[in-house]
């Protein structure tokens, strides 16, 4: 029975808040000290059809602090990803790879979520990390995000979720750094509304607008590749490009070698602007050159290969 109530938190309850991510048939031994600590040598349970082996403690107990940590790992499917938090970005994200999942919860917050007087039950805000070597999975962009399945890349994601607000994800992914903004549609549906990228650079504290930021310092960096691969991503036909309201908002990045087709160039400076009704600009200055580079929304007009 204890098992079922604290799976019915860390499963139900949670799943309040982002109705996909929903952690069930939790099965194995729980011990509590004389103190009232919990822990569990291991647990199993299951996020979908997908097996965990699951972890439970808690921590100072009695204080203000205390606090419930569920440690779930075990395989994560991207699909199954792509269903709990959804974004148009998923669909060049293939695989499956090993995964580590922490869940926390605030026995404050489990205090105030059980005084409410709303029969329904407010249930209580859940803290969420995730880390991954992401070895199995494929990212199908050009370099630097993109990377082989048989590849390893860092991955780790910090969020919170609060019932029925707004969400933000941050996390870090090789030297990216990003941050997702989410909102919620009338059925209380996760919807995605912006994301800020950066290289190097600290992330911005919260998101405002709609829409793509961009901003840092890259070693290197191949413009073409990116090009052919916007074109291929906004070309007519599945897979549908993202939606109007991604918008790239002006973005300005430091390059040490920056190569557009034939040409090499170095201590690059690139801007980047995007109107939404118009074509975009992309202006260059290094030591051996400066340019300026129209890239037409239209995709059957073709940009220039090099800065002129």
């Amino acid at each position: 029975a204890l098992a079922d109530a604290f799976g019915g938190c860390a499963g139900l309850r949670l799943a309040t808040a982002c109705p996909r991510l929903q952690f069930t048939a939790l099965s194995g031994r729980l011990a509590f000290d004389d103190r009232g600590t919990l822990s569990t040598p291991e647990l199993r349970a299951r996020w979908g059809q997908t097996p965990l082996v699951a972890a439970i403690d808690t921590h100072a107990v009695g204080s203000a602090a205390a606090r419930t940590r569920v440690a779930l790992s075990g395989p994560l499917d991207i699909e199954l990803m792509a269903r709990a938090l959804p974004s148009p970005w998923w669909r060049f994200v293939t695989g499956q790879t090993t995964a580590h999942v922490t869940l926390t919860l605030r026995h404050a917050d489990i205090g105030r979520s059980l005084q409410t007087q709303d029969p329904r039950h407010t249930p209580p805000p859940v803290e969420l990390t995730l880390a991954s070597d992401l070895r199995g999975v494929a990212v199908q962009v050009p370099a630097p995000l993109g990377k082989a399945a048989a590849a390893t890349r860092p991955l780790h994601v910090q969020t919170r979720f609060v019932p029925q607000a707004p969400l933000e994800v941050s996390a870090r992914y090789g030297d990216l750094r990003l941050r997702a903004a989410f909102d919620r549609d009338a059925q209380g549906m996760l919807v995605e509304r912006a994301l800020a990228l950066t290289f190097a650079d600290e992330l911005p504290r919260s998101i405002l607008d709609q829409g793509v930021f961009l901003r840092g310092h890259l070693p290197a960096l191949a413009v073409t590749p990116w090009l052919d691969w916007y074109h291929a991503a906004a070309a007519p036909g599945p897979p549908s490009p993202p939606p109007s309201r991604w918008r790239l908002h002006p973005s300005t990045l430091t390059i040490d070698r920056l190569t557009f087709g034939a040409r090499a160039l170095t201590d690059a400076r690139l801007w980047l602007a995007a109107p939404p009704d118009s074509d975009w600009t992309l202006r260059v200055e290094a030591q051996e050159a400066a340019g300026t580079v129209h890239i037409p929304r239209d995709t059957a007009r073709r940009p220039p290969t090099d800065p002129g």
